[in-house]
């Protein structure tokens, strides 16, 4: 059994998880979620960092899980707190220095910029239809419109300037990727990882978000990533 950190991207929160978290913890992990405060236009990625550092705090050295935007999140909380390991899911990646800002920009793909829109102080979001495709197009019509009802502004203080990690931390890092994800362009994406983390994504079907779309394959998957670093750790 693990303590998993479940830390959510852009425009989301910790209700994103309500249909991932009971399949975790059907597989005998605790999920824990929490809301980053992305509607704060002063925040940075550090902010965020202390927000996942303070829900570590009590638990043994927990997973930690970064959807998205959520990517760039957690390696700089596990220098922060002692964790397990990290499950980047369709993830961002923190760079180190100028040449891997460029190589991650690289990777994103250029057309979703256009669906943003301006939602005052420094902040943005994301019509309907520009969500669905970025997003949810895999999901049923109805899961759609519940998350997007609950859409965050996100304040975009955090992509603006140039924010380095000074480095990534020693812990096991897993990367899973998915076929159709339209907020990256996948060979460049894969590449990167290869290049930064020196370890091969697992690749699942659909798009940007499996926990809503496939819920089950994704919990067994992280899973599988889980025990089977567990297993190499014991020897």
């Amino acid at each position: 059994m693990s303590d998993i950190v479940l830390v959510h991207g852009g425009l989301m929160g910790a209700w994103c998880w309500e249909d991932f978290a009971p399949e975790l913890e059907r597989l005998d992990h605790r999920a824990h979620t929490l809301d980053l405060p992305i509607d704060d236009p002063a925040a940075t990625l550090d902010d965020y960092a202390r927000v996942v550092a303070d829900v570590m705090a009590p638990l043994d050295r927990p997973w930690l899980l970064g959807h998205s935007m959520g990517g760039l999140v957690v390696p700089r909380a596990a220098l922060l707190r002692p964790a397990a390991g990290i499950v980047f899911l369709c993830a961002g990646f923190p760079a180190r220095n100028e040449a891997e800002h460029r190589e991650s920009e690289a990777a994103r793909d250029p057309g979703n910029a256009a669906h943003f829109l301006p939602a005052g102080e420094g902040r943005i979001t994301l019509d309907f239809e520009g969500a669905v495709h970025d997003f949810f197009e895999d999901c049923a019509l109805d899961l759609q419109r519940s998350a997007f009802a609950r859409f965050r502004p996100q304040a975009t203080a955090p992509f603006e300037a140039f924010a380095p990690i000074a480095r990534y931390p020693d812990v096991p890092m897993h990367a899973i990727v998915t076929t159709e994800d339209r907020i990256v362009l996948k060979e460049r994406h894969s590449a990167m990882i290869r290049r930064r983390l020196g370890i091969e994504p697992v690749e699942l079907p659909g798009g940007h978000c499996p926990f809503y779309s496939r819920p089950r394959v994704l919990a067994e998957t992280v899973d599988a990533l889980i025990r089977g670093t567990d297993r190499a750790e014991r020897g």
